[in-house]
């Protein structure tokens, strides 16, 4: 059982994701992540827009609606919309997960067509053809935010049903010809607006892939899937960074694989480079997902584990140690592997945890291998 301190979930930076991940499709949060990140930026103009937009119209609200207390419910009603997109526009950047800001989303849109169904059912003589141009200018900014694709469809497509609904009911002058025209219209808009969307999705679906696919090469060891030194250098240090912001331990852990060289000049390279792999996998295996595991050279591994204080980094490593020689190798290989392990301290930076933790690891070397050493203490 891990006793770490349980890590708290955070989006502020990049994490690069492993090869599984990468494995996308578009209900992935990784991806609709991506597209949250690298879509909405030019979208705060346009929401502030469209919120200065609605109060204005509360002008010809005033004008034409003759009772008072629906202009006090609209004026209400606009006001409400107009303040929760200025509230979601300055809380971009800080939801925790693309769901929750999805969800947020499609409440406002939701919302702001209610708005815009209620202002028509209280205008005595509303023209259909100006209605529905506002249902289309409506269903265009709903496929504008980034959002997930039945989201989108689902509330647009509602949206459109009920307009034409309402419409039919309210509008009483409305002939055949003009329903049937505006409807075609909308239904159109919210057609080609589907698959625009879709479209686009896919494309960036394909355009995330490739570049995630190009980040996990430069970032992933080809041989044993581990993560390399400059994936390290990015992940050590914001794993450094969190723990102390959040006040909480973290211990890094270099491993070396007990006589490889050896292995390779009995066995052959191909058998070594087999050991190297099944040893990576009977790290990772004892890792959550929190942590990172590196090979940081021909036989050497670095593992970070956020969280984990010196008792339990030691009772993770004796859970790798004994894993590691509980069964053979390709070829009936049996093999060990020696441990140092080093503690996050005031003053410790990544490198500076990673030369402590080499150290313990040649302490252990030196006194008999398959050893853990942890600074002048030996587990």
């Amino acid at each position: 059982m891990d006793h770490r301190l349980p890590q708290p979930e955070f989006e502020s930076e990049h994490k690069i994701p492993t090869p599984d991940e990468l494995k996308t499709h578009p209900t992935d949060e990784a991806f609709y992540r991506y597209i949250y990140k690298n879509s909405l930026r030019e979208k705060r103009y346009v929401s502030f827009v469209l919120a200065v937009f609605n109060l204005l119209l509360l002008i010809p609200d005033w004008m034409i609606i003759g009772s008072l207390p629906a202009k006090i419910i609209i004026t209400v009603f606009r006001v409400l919309f107009s303040v929760l997109v200025l509230l979601f526009v300055s809380a971009l950047g800080h939801f925790r997960n693309f769901i929750a800001y999805s969800r947020i989303l499609t409440v406002i849109e939701a919302f702001g067509v209610s708005v815009f169904l209620f202002v028509l059912m209280n205008y005595p003589e509303p023209d259909f053809m100006i209605q529905a141009m506002g249902m289309i200018v409506i269903i265009l900014a709903i496929f504008m935010y980034p959002n997930r694709w039945f989201n989108m469809v689902v509330v647009s497509f509602i949206s459109i049903a009920v307009f034409l609904l309402a419409a039919s009911f309210h509008i009483t002058d409305l002939t055949v010809p003009t329903f049937t025209a505006g409807a075609v219209y909308i239904m159109i808009t919210g057609i080609l607006c589907a698959f625009w969307a879709r479209s686009i999705e896919e494309y960036r679906l394909r355009h995330y892939s490739s570049m995630e696919s190009l980040r996990s090469i430069s970032t992933t060891d080809s041989l044993t899937q581990t993560c390399n030194r400059l994936r390290l250098e990015h992940e050590g240090e914001r794993l450094i960074r969190h723990s102390r912001t959040h006040e909480r331990p973290l211990s890094l852990v270099f491993i070396d694989l007990d006589d490889l060289k050896a292995i390779n000049d009995k066995y052959g390279h191909i058998i070594g480079d087999k050991v190297l792999i099944e040893t990576a996998a009977r790290i990772r295996k004892h890792l959550s997902p929190h942590d990172i595991v590196c090979r940081w050279g021909g036989d050497e591994f670095v593992v970070v584990l956020p969280g984990a204080d010196r008792i339990n980094a030691v009772r993770t490593v004796e859970r790798i140690r004994d894993s590691l020689t509980g069964e053979p190798f390709a070829n009936d290989i049996m093999t060990s592997c020696s441990f140092g392990i080093a503690g996050l301290k005031d003053d410790s930076t990544l490198h500076s945890l990673i030369y402590m933790a080499d150290q313990q690891m040649y302490r252990a070397k030196r006194k008999g291998k398959n050893r853990i050493e942890f600074e002048k203490q030996t587990f």
